[in-house]
């Protein structure tokens, strides 16, 4: 790869989202002069299959993602966010920079950015032990399940997008899809620790979704960067919090 070159990203979307929320913060990196790539993970939407879906599923969607860039020789920074840092452990390990070269192949994982993410203190857990939760049963009142569907109540809107614009926060709530029960379930095969690449946490101080001190505690299980920013759990919905996750991104580029 050509040292003026910059990494490619891909941003892995959280739970219910689709990779139109992700937009602006899309924008702002090719404004810059990244090549984006923001997948739409199996989990999540209105087709039959996200019924059957799993985080293995999720993973496989990250590493065809990713294959596009390494198997020219490309270096990647992986963006996660929210559910997202699951699939994306079980992507990355094995395909950073170190990994591939090892392997006598170019290219790879560059950095992992975790955005209010779920990132995995050791193998084997779920979404629900990350989240502290005995089980399914102990899910918050701001999201439900029928089946093997799991869906947002109408008070998720200002959990997710607190302290964005009531406008824009409709519409967000507006094009978010059900998703998968079984990926809250579904043990994760890796960890953070075996990501053999810089890791970095956006923590969001004002998140009503994921407590803040446990975004700390998950960063430095997995020997991850902290940095706090003022935001909710959706600060790439942010003007000024985009530029913040930009200039982190130019700082692992």
């Amino acid at each position: 790869m050509a040292t003026s070159q910059k990494p490619a990203i891909i941003i892995v979307h959280g739970a219910w989202h689709r990779p139109v929320h992700y937009l602006g913060l899309v924008n702002a990196l090719k404004a810059r002069g990244y090549e984006v790539n923001v997948p739409a993970l199996a989990t999540a939407g209105w087709q039959p299959s996200v019924s059957n879906a799993s985080i293995v599923d999720d993973a496989a969607v990250i590493q065809k993602a990713l294959g596009q860039y390494t198997a020219i020789g490309r270096e990647v920074i992986l963006i996660c966010h929210s559910y997202g840092g699951i699939p994306s452990t079980m992507a990355a390990v094995g395909n950073t920079i170190s990994d591939r070269l090892a392997a006598g192949h170019g290219g790879g994982i560059k950095g992992v950015i975790y955005i209010a993410a779920f990132a995995v203190p050791a193998r084997g857990m779920s979404l629900v032990n990350i989240a502290g939760m005995a089980s399914l049963n102990e899910h918050p009142d701001w999201w439900s399940h029928k089946g093997p569907l799991a869906f947002l109540e109408p008070d998720a809107c200002g959990r997710l997008y607190s302290g964005i614009g009531e406008d824009v926060s409709r519409i967000c709530m507006d094009s978010t899809v059900p998703h998968s029960l079984a990926a809250f379930v579904d043990p994760c095969t890796n960890s953070g620790q075996e990501i053999a690449a810089p890791q970095v946490f956006i923590g969001c101080r004002d998140d009503l979704i994921m407590p803040f001190e446990g975004q700390k505690a998950m960063a430095a299980a997995v020997g991850a960067r902290f940095i706090d920013i003022d935001s909710g759990h959706s600060p790439f919905l942010e003007n000024e919090r985009i530029s913040d996750v930009v200039g982190i991104v130019e700082e692992i580029a």
